[in-house]
């Protein structure tokens, strides 16, 4: 059997356009691939304590009237209900799908003696992710193709604000704080909703929503958000155009593998199982692509 890397049918798996969703065995086989769809998070399911964490908001002010200055104080008159829009629009409106990728430029020897450590390179074999999302490497690893997936956000959700980027990572919460500090001219800011998500959001969108902690710099994230209206209490994506492949954790229990055959048949997608044979890191095809 070919290394997995050796096989020319298995190197779109590490190319830019791959991204990789981790799961339990569970939600994968009875909610995601059965229904043939993702379903959006909010920023308070996040375990990421400052990310749902309530935000302070500031105002510096530009472009009003002087003369008008004591009428309006200088200032935002309702900043209360500000504040709660603000933390409403980021925290419940704003819905989230995560993903790891791959890292950048993966280039192969040819020799599997030297290439068996890039898999530690790719989104699919990431011992932290196995861990912490994977379920104990018992759950499943789900392959998606990040522009067939942002072609059909596009066509399901046409009316709503959708942006996509890999996460940053720095220690520094300088530009973060910043971002929540809004640039207004309170006597012409009629409606801070439209203003906070069709100017502030755009021009401060990777510091409020793509920006964390260099602890989690090793998930390699890459998000996509969408601004809903917030009038359904969930919001799904159909991945059928989109999915590629599963793989299984090294640990994932073989008498399910039937299973998970018989419901991603329809998918056609590959299927992989993960191992470490003496410590070697390995892909092994279930199944092909059909």
């Amino acid at each position: 059997m070919l290394d997995f890397f050796e096989d020319k049918n298995n190197h779109k798996y590490f190319e830019r356009d791959m991204i990789y969703h981790y799961t339990n065995m569970n939600t994968a086989m009875e909610y995601i691939l059965a229904d043939e769809r993702l379903r959006f998070s909010s920023f308070r399911k996040v375990n990421d304590p400052y990310e749902k964490g309530i935000r302070s908001l500031g105002y510096t002010y530009s472009g009003y009237d002087e003369s008008n200055k004591v009428k309006s104080h200088g200032m935002r008159l309702n900043i209360i209900d500000d504040l709660e829009m603000m933390n409403t629009i980021r925290l419940d409106e704003s819905k989230l799908l995560c993903f790891s990728q791959n890292d950048d430029n993966i280039r192969l020897s040819g020799s599997p003696l030297i290439d068996i450590k890039k898999y530690y390179r790719t989104g699919f074999f990431k011992p932290r992710m196995w861990a912490q999302y994977g379920d104990e490497n018992q759950g499943i690893c789900i392959a998606i193709s990040r522009e067939k997936l942002a072609n059909e956000l596009k066509k399901t959700y046409p009316n709503f604000v959708l942006y996509r980027s890999q996460v940053s990572y720095s220690d520094s919460i300088e530009k973060i704080r910043m971002a929540h500090k809004l640039k207004i001219n309170p006597n012409n800011m009629t409606n801070f909703r439209e203003y906070y998500i069709n100017k502030h959001i755009k021009e401060y969108r990777n510091e409020i929503f793509f920006s964390k902690n260099a602890d989690w710099r090793d998930e390699k994230e890459y998000r996509y958000l969408l601004i809903t209206d917030a009038n359904e209490n969930d919001y799904f994506i159909n991945i059928s155009s989109s999915i590629t492949a599963v793989f299984c954790g090294i640990e994932f229990h073989n008498v399910y593998m039937e299973s998970l055959l018989q419901i991603t048949k329809n998918l056609d997608i590959d299927v992989f199982k993960l191992s470490l044979d003496d410590g070697l890191p390995s892909a092994d095809r279930i199944r092909w692509k059909y």
